[in-house]
């Protein structure tokens, strides 16, 4: 229990970091919108969102974030068996889990309004279009969008391929989890590294959470709800890593001789 406690307090510090992003977003009455303005920086943040886009680019991404975990803990209690088994369990985990929701709620993304009015009349029923497969349905979202001059070409080609529902937020989760897999691990070797990494990932993951309602992709509950999932999967997973190790000392006294 002595690195728990710590934990606790980092995994909560952020937390609430990513909190704030939806919260400040209802706070100040911001919403998405099709005729907003898009800059340099809403380009920027389209390369970060994309580090979380399934599979292939959050798939080399964690590839990339997992051996950099392993070598930071490299010659210490945690193993790259038990690392790699751990990110799969809290990643694949969670997103499995986010699929069946988004399945239950099958709630649209809040661009699709904006691609139902360039429609004019040809997408009126969205259940519909989500029958449609996913090649297809992004078939369909370029077909609506191709003579859209306002819409930067990288988003309507982001739209094209990230067609399924909105809640929750799978690119929130993702980035989350990373925070809170590497403060986990990183707090229990008690590493002098901790807190450097533990702010570069959660500046990201900010980042990515801006990302997903400037680039028109999630509503701030599918954020907070997402976040908060992320924080409580991570801090039971840490909490029963913690109460293994309180176990396997208590076996270890008894049993010395």
């Amino acid at each position: 229990m002595d690195t728990f406690k710590p934990l606790t307090f980092r995994f909560t510090a952020v937390f609430l970091l990513l909190l704030a992003i939806p919260l400040i977003t209802w706070a100040i009455g911001w919403s998405w919108s099709a005729e907003q303005a898009y800059t340099i920086f809403d380009a920027f943040l389209y390369g970060l969102t994309e580090t979380g886009s399934a599979p292939y680019y959050a798939g080399a991404f964690s590839l990339f974030l997992a051996i950099l975990l392993v070598l930071l803990c490299r010659d210490k209690k945690h193993g790259w068996i038990m690392i790699f088994l751990s990110v799969f369990i809290l990643q694949a985990g969670t997103q499995v889990i986010k699929t069946g929701l988004r399945q239950l709620y099958k709630e649209p993304r809040p661009y699709m309004s904006y691609v139902v009015e360039l429609a004019s009349g040809e997408l009126d029923d969205l259940t519909d279009f989500y029958q449609n497969k996913r090649k297809h349905r992004g078939e369909i979202i370029a077909h609506l969008t191709e003579n859209d001059t306002h819409t930067p070409s990288y988003l309507k080609n982001h739209w094209k391929h990230e067609t399924g529902y909105s809640f929750p937020s799978g690119h929130t989760i993702f980035a989350a989890c990373w925070v809170f897999i590497f403060l986990g691990f990183l707090t229990r070797e008690k590493h002098p590294w901790t807190l450097a990494v533990g702010s570069i990932l959660t500046l990201w993951a900010v980042l990515m959470l801006i990302s997903r309602l400037r680039l028109g992709m999630h509503f701030p509950i599918d954020l907070l709800v997402s976040t908060v999932f992320a924080y409580l999967a991570n801090l039971l997973f840490f909490y029963a890593l913690d109460r293994n190790d309180a176990h396997k000392k208590r076996l270890a006294l008894v049993t010395s001789p």
